[in-house]
């Protein structure tokens, strides 16, 4: 597994990359606990400071052990999160287009943010 980049690092990487800056402009940082969706074989390379879980679909594979959770993409998300909520920010990169049911999935992540906590989200072209 890589390791994370210390904040100094991570910003100065941020600005760079278009992407990941649009990903985690809300998030407060240096320090938050959240979520990223569908983190594949590169997670998002968030700094130290964030406490962050990783979240896949259940027909993914997870050869690598990565995920912390295994999701079947219809059971509610704070059954599934526990006592691992509430959750500060919720990060999916190219992972909503999966979701079976889109609606019910926006209405699982509003149910595990805090109040203030906000959803980052890309979708294909």
């Amino acid at each position: 597994m890589n390791t994370r980049p210390t904040f100094d690092d991570f910003l100065a990487f941020r600005r760079t990359d278009p992407r990941l800056a649009r990903l985690t402009h809300d998030v407060a940082l240096p320090r938050s606990y959240g979520l990223e969706f569908g983190p594949g074989p590169s997670p998002l390379p968030l700094p130290e400071g964030l406490s962050v879980r990783y979240l896949g679909l259940m027909r993914e594979a997870d050869a690598d052990g990565r995920l912390d959770y295994v999701w079947s993409g219809t059971e509610p998300l704070a059954a599934l999160l526990g006592e691992d909520q509430p959750i500060d920010f919720a990060i999916a990169h190219l992972f909503a287009q999966r979701v079976p049911n889109l609606l019910g999935w926006f209405r699982g992540i509003y149910e595990v943010l805090r109040p203030g906590g906000v959803l980052n989200m890309t979708l294909p072209d």
